[in-house]
């Protein structure tokens, strides 16, 4: 049986003094300065949740006073539309005033809504696009 021998002779670890730093640090007894950074960002984090807390508590608030304005409106123009509507169907009077003007009125109306509708979706695109990047 034969032994192998490198061709090159076992180099002894050079004896280094560890860093005093490196030793305090893995000891613990430095860690001030990693805690005092790690707290501030902990703070920053808190703040911005915070923040979009109240944003989107404030963006509820808001829809639901549009909607609950717009189902008002409809609510109190009901009647009116009932009326018109079925004199129109009765009667055939489409020029008369009264009719014109709840006719407009539910135009505008519905126009109104679709606006609403369609600036709210606008809103949900452009948040989750800011989320998103």
């Amino acid at each position: 049986m034969s032994t192998y021998t490198p061709d090159h002779p076992v180099s002894q670890p050079e004896e280094h003094t560890p860093d005093p730093i490196l030793i305090q640090t893995l000891a613990g007894l430095n860690a001030s300065d990693g805690l005092r950074s790690a707290q501030t960002a902990r703070r920053r984090v808190a703040g911005k949740i915070i923040c979009v807390r109240q944003q989107k508590e404030k963006t509820r608030r808001n829809r639901a006073t549009a909607i609950m304005a717009s189902l008002g409106i409809l609510v109190l123009l009901s009647p009116a539309i009932w009326q018109s509507v079925e004199n129109c169907i009765v009667d055939g009077h489409f020029g008369d005033m009264g009719s014109q003007v709840t006719l407009l009125i539910l135009l505008l109306f519905t126009a109104l809504m679709a606006a609403l509708i369609a600036g709210w979706r606008n809103g949900q695109e452009v948040r989750h696009a800011k989320r998103d990047s």
